[in-house]
């Protein structure tokens, strides 16, 4: 093993049905040299497809993060698939996406009281503090035991995971208030302001955890997933009495989705993948995945889509058909015309066989007369 700081490592992961089954796999981790500019990573991972004889004509999509550079790696491997006559797109990771919305909950904003930061001053405490970790632990005396969770920004849905946890511990917490063990326990305020946020990041917590799954298609859910969510954020937006602090959370969360998956307009559903996003991200829901979802049929009727979307899709759906009815004649037919010119050439040795035939006869009775003369 190579534990130089300077070397670094690529993978590929691939992602394939067969019979109904979704089947999913790493090619190997390979030593990556040059920089880590977008043409070097295409290079990088074209390479490590020749050493399983795979190219762009196996290939329907390629997935990654939607970094700027992860961008741009995308764009150029869809023009290296047109240029080898291929059709592989390429998709930002959903997963990826939901989480830089969920991410924007990590901070405090007007109105917060410092919840957030509280919080995190609460985790904080158990976390440095083994004899106070242990006096939590013994308290919890009717269900299984549980320490709290530090909420970390590099791991999904690590900040409804904190939240779920504190509240789950409240009681535990107040008990320890009251013993005089706990100073730095929230206010009724805060409290409020972590139960509210908890129940905003549910769904998208949720979402996340489907669409990880790999013993099952999760591209056709996504249509659905998003629908779901931006009803949810549309409803939490207009529920009365909430607290300022999330008022702007859930403002912000909107603005974000918004940006990169369209406005959600009538209409615009079906063509929002047309436009980019700042930085030239990807904005909308990728047609492939909204025609893989019309061919589920849990998700055929379109839920959630207006009939002018619907329209579209399935117009995308009978030209893709029309074009795969063509392509399927046009190999019916090569091969036709293949198996003619095999059937000509057969002809054409037997005839050649049958001329030579005659000769061969010709010449033996020549060998027979000159065998008499000899005799």
């Amino acid at each position: 093993m190579d534990y130089n700081n300077n070397v670094n490592y690529s993978t590929c992961a691939i992602h394939f049905i067969d019979r109904r089954v979704l089947h999913c796999f790493a090619l190997g981790i390979f030593k990556k040299s040059g920089t880590s500019k977008a043409e070097d990573i295409v290079h990088n991972c074209k390479n490590i497809w020749w050493t399983v004889h795979l190219n762009y004509n196996f290939c329907s999509a390629i997935v990654t993060d939607t970094e700027a550079t992860m961008c741009k790696a995308g764009r150029l491997f869809v023009a290296a698939s047109r240029a080898n006559g291929g059709t592989t797109q390429w998709h930002g990771c959903i997963d990826h996406i939901l989480e830089l919305i969920t991410g924007i909950a990590m901070k405090d904003y007007e109105g917060s009281e410092g919840v957030m930061a509280a919080a995190r001053t609460l985790v904080g405490h158990f976390s440095s503090s083994s004899q106070a970790k242990q006096r939590l632990l013994s308290l919890q005396t009717t269900t299984k035991a549980v320490k709290c969770i530090q909420d970390v920004a590099t791991r999904w849905w690590s900040t409804y995971s904190m939240c779920e946890r504190l509240l789950r511990l409240k009681p535990y917490f107040t008990l320890m208030e009251a013993e005089g063990n706990l100073d730095c326990n929230l206010n009724d305020e805060q409290w409020v302001i972590i139960n509210d946020t908890c129940i905003l990041l549910k769904p998208f917590m949720f979402a996340q955890k489907t669409l990880e799954g790999e013993t099952y298609v999760t591209n056709s859910m996504i249509p659905y997933i998003l629908h779901r969510i931006r009803f949810l954020l549309e409803e939490a937006r207009n529920t009365p009495n909430i607290s300022l602090h999330v008022a702007n959370l859930i403002r912000k969360m909107a603005n974000t989705f918004e940006v990169h998956w369209g406005c959600g307009e009538p209409g615009t559903v079906a063509t929002e993948h047309r436009t980019e996003g700042p930085n030239r991200r990807p904005q909308g829901i990728p047609l492939l995945t909204l025609v893989a979802s019309f061919l589920d049929p849990r998700f055929k009727i379109g839920p959630g889509l207006v009939q002018e979307d619907k329209d579209n899709i399935w117009s995308v759906i009978l030209h893709q058909m029309i074009g795969i009815e063509r392509t399927q004649r046009a190999l019916h037919r090569a091969a036709e015309e293949e198996l003619q010119q095999q059937q000509q050439q057969q002809l054409l040795l037997q005839d050649e066989e049958l001329d030579d035939a005659p000769n061969d006869v010709f010449n033996n009775m020549f060998d027979d007369l000159n065998a008499l003369r000899m005799a």
